[in-house]
């Protein structure tokens, strides 16, 4: 996803009977060369994030329109279901930072939001270091919110 710009979003798919295709191009329409490369980066996205995952074609379309719209994307399954390889993914494909933290009962606002600043505090100032924690993340996967 380098270089593709968020907002523009085209879904590849099949042609269905009356010659247009899923993102709305007909057959006999042509792309601009910036369309085109949007549309195969948009692809090759698609077959990073589902190679070798069964029947997560839906959820890597989501994850991919969430991540092209700047939206967030939650992600409900049993263990097992390759929501956190899908972050994983992600981070990879669109070159992010990436944070994962798992959540229990016992978890605190600093695993999320990084630790307070004690020179802040001397200061009088309520800052956190966020560096390396959820607030600075492009990607992020929090599992067991609902815990």
């Amino acid at each position: 996803l380098d270089g593709l710009a968020g907002g523009a979003v085209a879904v590849a798919g099949g042609m269905t009977d009356d010659g247009v295709s899923d993102h709305g191009v007909t057959s006999t329409q042509t792309l601009e060369p910036e369309e085109e490369k949007l549309v195969k980066g948009i692809r090759r996205a698609s077959e990073v994030l589902s190679s070798g995952l069964l029947e997560r074609e839906v959820e890597v379309k989501l994850l991919l329109l969430a991540a092209l719209t700047g939206e967030h994307l939650l992600l409900l399954g049993p263990p097992g279901t390759a929501k956190s390889e899908l972050a994983r993914r992600l981070s990879k494909v669109c070159h992010g930072t990436y944070f994962e933290r798992l959540l229990t009962r016992f978890s605190v606002p600093e695993e999320l939001f990084g630790p307070l600043s004690m020179k802040g505090l001397e200061e009088d100032r309520y800052q956190r270091q966020i560096d390396g924690y959820l607030p600075t993340a492009q990607v992020a996967f929090v599992d067991e919110i609902f815990k």
